[in-house]
Formats: structure tokens, sequence, C-alpha cells
């Protein structure tokens, strides 16, 4: 067990110096037996190649291990990480050689004299073990010297360091430029609001919240512009502190009897006073941490004279925290969003040429603005940057224009991504640079990163009783809230909290990768040259080998480089795209192999890769590639734990499959794949099987033969996406012996809701499914699901997700009232009361909500204020969207959904109302069939009181209309602003 970390400063000043000095003492021996041992000739020879290939393997990772002398961190946490990871580390060494003992005093049977062969059955059992054993300590300690204690001494990190950090000014960094493109829409919103909020003198708080770049500091600068006002928070120490108090404090700093608490304290009782019955207006830049919000928002007095404060922060949870509701303030988060198309082009011209019409004609031209346009994302520090780089190419005569002149990253994008990267807490910025092994532009899947994070053992905290896939999911979120990362904006997947795909920006990504290269991280086809560069260092620089490569642009040196390169120490490896000869039989010690969308991989180059005795390989990955045949040799790499060959041709899945008895997750969507081997029943330690199609019910094409061996897969975790319209009712039945399944996706046919022998079984095997907390079933059209209405419980009340599309029920099943950790939930009934509406406001937990009301109501549809705490997403598929939404209703929700189809004639108040009192909202899309539908005078009612309501709204509200966004519809009124000033 590992030590706890003291908080006191150990003896010499050197944090966790003994434990160090203990691991050299066990590694430096280690290394050299380890040595000794692969050169024995005779009986001790090493005759099996998967032990001398495991232990090469440790003796290439121990070499390899970095003990700085200091940590750049004093905190306690960061000690006590150290210290942990210090003394695992000698643990897995200390297992190792005991193993060797085991190994010494009885040789394996391959050295062995004919006359000991009636001992070798006897002997086989121990051999297999301790074959096992070196290649799960090779794993092991490859994931020990992946952890982010292992690298955080190589980081050039001035924040922790205290050396401080070179910024770009805020007006350059983060406004993005002079010229104001995009924002004269939601300023004007904001200012609406901010005017009516102030007529009942309540103090308003808004936070401005978004991504580096994106133009925070300009908005919130433009609002105090527009407001007017004069007292700014720069000034307030100096103006607000009396003299006499300034000397005071001064002089008790110098004695050291004053914390950084009392002098904080003694700000804010001053800035208090003297605010206590004034108006104020405040601007406070860029805070990181909800508690700086708590220790200084005392200072600005609830005086009820409507005053204004107004917050950035690039942290979703900061931003949310700030705007909690209390008795005197009025709170509104504000998400800046990168500009559309249309705005980024208007912006890169105007700062680059002066105007739009000043601009170069000529299709190479267009092309580089594309491309330059494609790169920003949006976001206007960059299209300013890149302005820039125009602007200096016109002055210089240049009137060339070519792609492949675009610059792939400027020194004033790294001066102003730099602190999104720094300010990271230390765990997870390992985890953010392995963004750059993925190409450009590509959408990251949450649950594909997190997996990849863990195989990797960026995500391990030992002696932390921790699942190391719940804190990668953590890892994640707070990724997200810190807009790290960001989902991709208009994906066509369906609004579901978790199903959106993620991207990090172009220039994000580059300037990531040189962060990687210069640590000795991970390497891309652009900067493996300073590897190349590196490769033979010792000492501090050993660092500098291809441990991970990321090759997914061409590069005519890129061959030569890595048949000139020793690639025996990399250990993950991702190609795609266009490259080409890429020597896979040099990378002999893999752990991650991804070829994802690679162009050229070929057939025998899979069985390349079978072949080549990869016995520490974890993760492969084929997918979206041409390849045809999977190999029956794959059964070679023993210590598989992924297997991906969705998207490909593959036909068959050869019965050696079955073989790999450490397969946890499997991928077999959109293949030629028909019927997968009885043999599958022999994966016992599999988890995640996914067959059929993307999310859609299985068509005939895609349906996969599920054998009855499945159901004996105890551990099987993830079951997606079944077809069960060919599966006998026993079969479905015995499903339910799948006890340990929490993700469930299957279809289920219209006869299969007619006949009772399958619906007994499908509710037989739902009692049966304790842990379940996902279930989805995709029907046929007009199935009848209710059935499932005579459920007397859920299978499972910690259920997080319930999905059910095409069926229908008479309305809402009562057992759902007992979900109380349901975070999402689509389902479609043929009538609706207020019970029924009641039963789904009352589930606290509930973030996602498509409802399909297969009926047009007599009736407004009335969602009162109390229910729906949690609701950020709301769908409603209706011929009549008969919906009235109270004061104070569904006070997180953000975005709300339509679809509407012809419906029955009705009367004039038969459309949506109440939007305006949606507090939280941010889009509304509305869908109709523009063939069907256009010339229906209930669709222009319903399209009409959605875009007033729209209008109308304090909020700066995106609308989309059948996929189209609508930027005229909430144009400011004057008028009413005047209106509003006059009354005040």
């Amino acid at each position: 067990m590992a030590p706890a970390a003291s908080e006191e400063q150990p003896k010499g000043g050197e944090p966790a110096a003994e434990e160090k000095e203990e691991v050299v003492a066990v590694v430096e021996p280690l290394r050299r037996r380890i040595s000794s041992v692969l050169e024995a000739v005779g009986p001790l020879r090493v005759t099996s190649y998967r032990m001398r290939y495991s232990l090469e393997f440790i003796a290439m990772e121990l070499a390899l291990l970095t003990l700085s002398p200091q940590p750049a961190s004093q905190e306690y946490h960061v000690i006590y990480r150290l210290v942990v990871w210090l003394n695992y580390l000698k643990e897995k060494a200390m297992d190792i050689e005991s193993m060797l003992d085991q190994y010494e005093a009885h040789p394996l049977h391959h050295a062995l004299p004919r006359s000991a062969a009636p001992w070798f059955c006897r002997r086989r059992d121990h051999d297999s073990t301790l074959h096992g054993g070196f290649l799960s300590s090779a794993a092991n300690l490859y994931c020990a010297t992946e952890h982010p204690c292992s690298y955080r001494y190589k980081m050039n990190d001035p924040v922790l360091s205290g050396s401080g950090l070179s910024l770009l000014p805020h007006d350059v960094a983060e406004e993005g430029g002079l010229h104001l493109v995009g924002i004269d829409g939601p300023a004007k919103k904001l200012l609406r609001w901010l005017r009516l909020t102030a007529a009942d003198k309540r103090t308003t708080v808004i936070s401005i919240v978004g991504p580096t770049g994106v133009g925070k500091t300009t908005f919130a600068m433009e609002l105090h512009r527009r407001l007017q006002n004069r007292l700014l928070l720069k000034r307030i120490l100096s103006d607000i502190v009396k003299p006499r108090e300034l000397e005071v404090l001064s002089s008790e700093r110098s004695h050291a009897t004053t914390t950084l608490e009392a002098e904080l304290e003694l700000l804010a009782r001053n800035i208090r006073e003297r605010l206590q019955d004034k108006r104020y207006f405040i601007l406070i830049e860029d805070i990181w941490e909800a508690s700086d919000w708590e220790k200084i928002k005392g200072a600005f007095p609830k005086n009820k004279c409507g005053s204004q404060i107004l917050i950035t922060t690039r942290v979703r949870s900061v931003a949310r925290s700030c705007c909690s509701e209390s008795d005197h303030h009025e709170g509104l988060v504000h998400e800046m969003k990168p500009l559309n198309k249309r705005d980024s082009e208007r912006l890169l011209l105007i700062e680059a040429f002066g105007s739009v019409d000043g601009s170069p004609k000529g299709k190479p031209f267009r092309n580089v603005c594309e491309e330059i346009l494609r790169r920003c994302g949006g976001i206007p520090l960059f299209i300013t940057g890149m302005a820039g780089w125009l602007k200096e190419r016109q002055q210089k005569g240049y009137t060339f224009y070519s792609v492949e002149q675009v610059p792939q990253t400027l020194k004033q994008f790294e001066q102003g991504l730099a602190p999104t990267y720094y300010e990271l807490p230390y765990q997870l910025r390992l985890m953010f640079l392995y963004m750059s092994m993925f190409p450009q532009g590509y959408r990251i899947a949450k649950e594909q990163l997190i997996w990849k994070w863990t195989i990797e053992g960026l995500n391990s905290e030992y002696g932390i009783h921790c699942d190391a896939y719940d804190l990668a999911c953590r890892c994640f979120s707070e990724l997200a809230d810190r807009n790290v990362i960001i989902r991709v904006e208009n994906c066509k997947c369906h609004p579901e909290i978790e199903a959106c795909p993620w991207q990090v920006n172009c220039y994000m990504l580059q300037f990531l990768a040189s962060i990687s290269a210069e640590m000795g991280f991970a390497f891309t086809s652009t900067t493996l040259a300073s590897a190349k560069a590196g490769a033979g260092a010792t000492g501090d620089n050993k660092r500098a080998v291809p441990r991970r490569l990321a090759l997914h642009h061409p590069d005519p040196e890129l061959p030569r480089l890595l048949r000139t390169m020793d690639l025996s120490q990399t250990r993950s490896l991702a190609v795609s795209g266009e490259v080409d000869q890429i020597p896979l039989d040099k990378f002999i010690y893999l752990v991650v192999l991804d070829l994802e969308g690679w162009k050229n991989l070929k057939d025998e180059d899979l069985l390349m890769i079978c072949t080549s005795k990869q016995y520490l390989l974890k993760y492969l990955s084929v997918k979206n590639t041409r390849v045809r045949k999977l190999p029956s040799e794959i059964k070679e790499l023993c210590c598989l734990k992924t297997l991906d060959i969705s998207h490909t041709q593959i036909s068959e899945l050869p019965s050696e499959v079955c073989e790999l008895e450490d397969l946890l997750k499997m991928d077999l969507r959109n293949t030629q794949i028909r019927q997968l081997p009885e043999q599958i029943a022999g994966l016992r330690c599999l988890q995640d099987l996914r067959i059929g199609g993307d999310g859609i019910a299985n068509s005939d094409e895609t349906a996969t033969k599920i054998p009855e061996g499945v159901r004996h897969v105890y551990r099987l975790v993830t079951l997606a996406t079944v077809d069960l319209s060919e599966c006998s009712s026993s079969f479905v039945h015995a499903l339910g012996d799948l006890s340990q399944l929490m993700v469930l996706a299957i279809t289920w046919s219209f006869h299969q809701c007619t006949e009772g022998s399958y619906s007994d079984a499908l509710l037989s095997s739902l009692k049966k499914w304790r842990l379940l907390e996902s279930l989805t079933i995709y029907c046929g059209l007009g199935c009848s699901m209710e059935f499932l209405s005579s459920l007397s419980k859920p299978p499972n009340t910690r259920l997080e997700k319930f999905k059910v599309t095409g069926g229908r029920f008479v309305s809402v099943p009562q057992w759902i009232k007992r979900l109380k950790h349901l975070a999402f939930l689509q389902i479609t009934v043929c009538k609706m009361v207020p019970h029924d509406l009641k039963i789904l406001g009352d589930l606290h937990s509930l973030r996602c909500l498509v409802l399909g009301l297969e009926f047009a109501p007599s009736e407004g549809i009335v969602v009162e204020s109390e229910g729906f705490s949690e609701l950020l997403k709301f769908s409603v598929d209706c011929p009549v969207p008969w919906l009235n939404f109270r004061t104070g209703a569904m006070r997180k929700l953000k975005y709300l959904e339509l679809k509407v189809c012809s419906g029955p004639p009705s009367r004039g108040s038969a459309v949506p109302s109440g939007i305006g009192n949606l507090r939280s909202l941010m889009d509304v899309v509305l869908y109709y069939n523009q063939k069907w539908c256009s010339g229906s005078s209930h669709i222009k009612k319903t399209v009409e009181a959605v875009k007033k309501e729209v209008a109308e709204h304090c909020n700066p509200i995106d609308l989309i209309i059948n996929g189209t966004r609508d930027d005229g519809v909430q144009k400011f009124d004057e008028e009413t602003e005047i209106q509003s000033e006059v009354r005040r």
C-alpha cells in the first residue's frame, strides 16, 4: 500500500526524494538483470518468443523511464500523486523481479532435455502462467510510464513553475480585431434584457462563456460602451480604497501579519460601502473557478438600484454558478458561438482589405479563403490573425494565391492559446495533448476517446480507489465544461445529450502538436523531424523518441524519415488519409494501432500485422478502410482488447477471433458480416459488442444473425444493435441470462408486437436486467409497445436512457415515474393528460426529452412552472404543437425543437405560446415538410407564432427553420428601446 504523502516539506527540500531513491534502487539492478537473462546461454536461455518479447519490451520501458529530481509544483495533491506513482513503479518492478526468480528456479520446458518430457504436462500450466505474467507486467509498466507524473516534469510549465507567461494583450488575443462582426444582434438583445430587468431594481449578472478567441471580451466591452457606464473594475481599488487604509495595509503587509484573505476582505468592504446606494456596472474578466466568484461577489451590494455585472469565463459551470439565483440577483448565461460562414468571411475580408469588395478576385483566392475559414472554425482570434497574413502579402506585392501557402499556424495563435493549455489541471494536460493524435477536422466520439485514454494509461490513479473508465469520463466532462473541446456545430445527429461528436479547432490541434513534440509525447507528420534529431539523445532528452506517431498528412520526406528511424520504441501509431509507404513491419512493440480512414491499407497489410507477433497490441482499428478480409491469424494478437472493423467490406468473422481471451470491445457495424461464429461464447471477457447499423433499426442489408452462444457471454455490458426480428422467442427469453448487461439496443418487428410469446419473453428478460442503464428499441412503424406498460416496475430504477423509436404507447407508462436517474427519454404516446405531463416533469434528472404526440390536441398542453428542473433539450413531434409554457417553466431549457405536420384545421390560438417564458432558451428549431405543408394555413400560423415569440424573447436566440437559419427574426426594435428608456 502506498504511503500517504506528508504535507510537510521533506528534508532536503525535495518532495518524494526517498521514494525516488527506492525506485532507482530497484529499477537499475532490474534492467541489468533482464539484460543478463536475455543474453544467457545453456539451461537459462530464453527460447520462448513471447517471453523474450515481453522482457525486451520491459527493458525498453525501464530505459525510457524518467525520474525528474524535482516537481514543478509543491502543492499537496501533486506531491501525493507523485508518491503514489513512484510506489506503484516500485511494486511493478518487484513483481518482475519475483517472476525472474521463478524462471531462474524453474526454466521453461523448452530448455529441458528429452528425459524430462514426462514432466512437461505438469509444467505446462506453470509456463503459461509465467508467459502471461510477463506480458501483463509489460502492459502495466507501459501504463505506468505513461502516467501524468512521468511527463509533467518535462512540461515547460510557466504557471506551475512561477516563471510567468508572456501573453498578448487582451485586446489582441481575445477580442479578435477592431471590426465588430456578428455581435450586433446579440448585443441589442442583451441590452434590452438588461434594461427590462433593471426596471425592478434588481442587480443583474450576465456570464459570457465561450472558448478562447471567440470574442467574449469584445462582446462585453461593446455592451459596456453602449450602456455608457463609466465605472470600470480596473479603477475600483484606486478610486474607492481610502489612502489611509492603503498605508495601514502596506504597513501590516510589511510585518507579515496580514493574509491575502484579509486584503480581499478590506477591498470588498470598501467597495461595498462606496456602492451601497449607487447604480454600478462591473466587468470582471476571465474567471476560472467558482470559488473566485464566491470570494468577490460580496463586494457588490444588492442595493436594488438596477446595477449590472458582466462576467467572462471559459468554463460553463463557473458561468452557471455566477448566475445562480439569489434574493436580489437576476442571472443570465450567454454562450458565445463561433461566427457563421457569412460573418466569418466578412470579418476576414474587411480586416485584410478594408472592405468585402476590395479583395482580390479569381478562383485561387476563393480557394485560399475557404481553406482559411475552414481552419478558423468561426473563431475571430484566428480569422483576424489570418487576415493579417493576407494583408501582409498584399503589402509585399504578392498576387499569387495557393492553398499550400496558407501557414499552418501563427506565433500570435500560440500566445493566445497558451493559457487554455497551461490553466488546465496537470491531470488533464496529457489527455488534452492526446487530441493531437487525431487528424484535422476529425469528429471525435466521446466513448472512443475515453477508451483510448484508458488503454494508454493516461487516466491512471494508482493507489486511489477509482474506476479508470469513470475517471476518464469525468476528465472528458471537465474538458468539455472548460470549452477546450466543443461539440460539432450543426451536426445532423439527433439532439441527444451525449450523442453529438466533438472537435478541437484546427489551430489548437497544431498548437498541441507543437507542445507534444517538444515534450516527446507524440509526433505528427510535420513534427517527426524533431524526433529524428533527438532519437539518440540521452539524459533529459531521452523522451525525444517517437513514442506516439500520428501520420495523417502526406509528406515527401516521411518515407525516408521512417526508414532511417528506430521505431521499436513507438507504442501508439495512427495513420489515415493518403499517407503512403508506412513500414508497418518496423513497429514491433505497438500497444495502440489506429488505421481508421487509411485509404492505402490493403488486406496483405492486415495479414502482416496479425503475423508480426504484436503480443502487446491492445487496440486495433481498421474502421472505414478498404480491407475485405479479417485473417484467421488475428488470434496471434493475444492481448487485444479492442477490435474495430466497422464500415469495411469484411464479410466474415473468423472463428479464431473467439480465441482472443482478453477481448473487451468488438465493433462490427456496417460490415458485410451476416452471421457470428458459434464459438463467440468463448469470449468470456467480452463486454461491448456492436453489430448491425449505426444507431438505426437494422434492415435486411445490415442485419446480423446472432448465435445462441451470445447468451453465455456473461460479462457482456453493451449489446447493440441486435436484430431480434428473426430470432425465436426462446432466444429473446434467454437473453435475460446476460445479468451484467448495462447498455442494450435492439430492433423489434411488427409481428413480435402482436405475438404474446415474444412480448412475454422480452418482459421476462427486462425483469432480469437489474443493472440496465440504457435501453433503446427500434420498432417497425406503427408497432404498439403498450405491453411494456404492464411492467409493475422498471428493470432498473437507475435507468438513465430509455428510447423507443417507431413504436407507440397509449399513454406514458406509469413505471417511468420511478426512474429518478433518467437523463434521456424518447417516447411516442397517443394521448397526453396532465397527470402524464406531471410524471415527466417530476423526473428530476431528465435533461433531454423527445416526445412524439400522435394526436391533435383539443386544448392547449400547459407546461407549468414546476417540474422539468434539469431539462436542457425538448423535442416535440406533433400534428398541432399546441404548447403553452407558463412563467418559470423549464428554467434550464436551452434547445426547443418542434416537428409539425399539416394537421387538421384549427383555431388561431392552437399554436405554441409562452416561448418567451423559457428564460434560458438559446436555440429554436422548427421542422415541417415543405413539399406537403407549404400551403397549410396551420403551418403558416405556427411559423408566424414561433417567429413572433422568438423576436420578443430577451435572449439572443438562433431560429432554424427546416435547416436554414433565420437571421432576421430578432432584429432589434429601436422604438421599443426608446420607450423602455422613457419608462425608466
